[in-house]
C-alpha cells in the first residue's frame, strides 16, 4: 500500500514539471500568441503537447530568464 502511494506521489510530481505553453507564457507575463510569435520567428522547434523541462529551459533562454526552483532571474 505504502509503494502505491509512494509511486502516486512521484507522477503527481513529474506533472508539476511539465507546463503548458499558456502556463509558461503566464508566468512569462506574455500571451501565448507573444510565446507562439517568438518561438517561429526564432525557429525553436517545440513538440506539440506538454513542454518538458529542456524545452521551458530553451523557452526561457530565449526571453534572457532562467529559472532558479520558483524565481525566475533575468540572464540578459
Amino acid at each position: 500500500m505504502l509503494a502505491k502511494i509512494n509511486v502516486k506521489n512521484k507522477l503527481i510530481d513529474t506533472m508539476k514539471i511539465f507546463k503548458t505553453r499558456q502556463q509558461l507564457a503566464d508566468e512569462l507575463g506574455i500571451s501565448r500568441a507573444t510565446l507562439s510569435r517568438k518561438l517561429k520567428k526564432s525557429k525553436i522547434e517545440i513538440p506539440k503537447g506538454l513542454l518538458a523541462p529542456k524545452d521551458q529551459n530553451k523557452i526561457l533562454a530565449l526571453f534572457g530568464v532562467e529559472k532558479d526552483e520558483k524565481n525566475f532571474v533575468e540572464t540578459k
